[in-house]
C-alpha cells in the first residue's frame, strides 16, 4: 500500500512527464514553421524558447521529486508570509483557478480568431485575471485596471520595438 506522499510523488513526476512531452511537441511543431523575410527571429524563435524553459524546468521537476522534494508545497511562501506573518486562515480557491483557465482560453481565442488587437485583447485578460484575484472591491477593481492598461501597453511596446515582432 502506499502512501499519500507517494502517490503525490508519483503524481508529480507523471505530470512533469507529460510536460515534457508537451514541450518537445511544441519543439517539433515550431521548428517545422518556415522563416519569414519580414523577422529577422523568425515564427518559430519565441515557441521554441518556451519550449525550451517548459522541457528544462520540467526535467528539475522531475529530479526533485525522484530525490524526494515535494513539489510546490513549501513549508515557507513568500506571497502569504513566512512564519508568524502567515495567515493561517488561507483557503485553497479551486474555482479561482477554473476561471483563470478560462479567462486564459478566452484571451487565446480572442487573439486566434477575432480582429481584436493584442493591445486591446492583453488589457482586457490582465484586468480580468486582477479582477478574479482580488477582493473585488472598487480600490482593488481601478488598481487591477490600472495594472492591466500599464502591463498590456508595456508588454505591446517592448515585443514591437525591442523584439521587432508583429502582433496580432
Amino acid at each position: 500500500m502506499t502512501t499519500g506522499s507517494e502517490r503525490q510523488r508519483r503524481a508529480d513526476i507523471v505530470m512533469a512527464l507529460v510536460m515534457i512531452a508537451v514541450s518537445a511537441a511544441v519543439w517539433w511543431e515550431a521548428s517545422k514553421l518556415p522563416p519569414a523575410p519580414f523577422d529577422p527571429l523568425g515564427p518559430k524563435s519565441f515557441p521554441m524558447w518556451i519550449a525550451m524553459a517548459l522541457g528544462g524546468l520540467s526535467v528539475v521537476a522531475v529530479i526533485m521529486a525522484l530525490f524526494g522534494r515535494a513539489l510546490g508545497r513549501a513549508e515557507t511562501s513568500l506571497i502569504l508570509g513566512i512564519g508568524e506573518e502567515a495567515p493561517e486562515d488561507y483557503a485553497l480557491r479551486p474555482g479561482l483557478a477554473v476561471l483563470a483557465a478560462v479567462i486564459t482560453m478566452a484571451y487565446a481565442a480572442a487573439l486566434s480568431f477575432t480582429g481584436i488587437s493584442f493591445l486591446w485583447a492583453t488589457m482586457a485578460y490582465i484586468g480580468a485575471l486582477g479582477w478574479a484575484m482580488s477582493d473585488r472591491t472598487r480600490r482593488h477593481t481601478i488598481i487591477a485596471l490600472a495594472v492591466a492598461v500599464i502591463s498590456g501597453a508595456a508588454i505591446t511596446l517592448i515585443f514591437t520595438k525591442i523584439f521587432v515582432l508583429d502582433l496580432p
